[in-house]
């Protein structure tokens, strides 16, 4: 379908998106569920066992995960975040220890998800 610019065609793509917005989410929901372990058993054979505490720069953001590639890619496309400079702080076989490094950069102004570690103190924290 042909637009005269990109304005149109975004107010398009809206358009049919709300449309047809419960139809994709029925659909997506049955494909999930139709391939549910396949999924599982792939993101799992991604994971390196560790948890990973992470910095990025550009954001002053810290973050934990056990994936770290994927958690990247979901703050790029959800959350618009930059990427590119992150640096690895460090790597943890518990989630425990990773959590309370995490917690503990919270604790000094680093932004984060967990803002309930930020009134916490770095003593209660280690």
């Amino acid at each position: 379908m042909p637009f005269k610019n990109k304005e149109d065609a975004k107010a398009w793509n809206r358009k049919y998106y709300e449309l047809h917005k419960e139809k994709k989410s029925v659909y997506n929901k049955l494909q999930y569920e139709a391939n549910k372990e396949k999924i599982k058993a792939n993101y799992k054979s991604k994971k390196d066992g560790y948890y990973t505490v992470y910095y990025l720069k550009e954001e002053h953001y810290v973050g934990m995960t056990d994936y770290l590639t994927y958690r990247l890619k979901v703050h790029k496309s959800r959350n618009n975040r930059h990427i590119e400079d992150v640096e690895v702080i460090a790597k943890y076989k518990t989630k425990e220890g990773a959590t309370r490094v995490e917690a503990a950069l919270h604790s000094m102004g680093y932004n984060g998800r967990n803002p309930s570690y930020k009134q916490q103190t770095l003593k209660q924290l280690l």
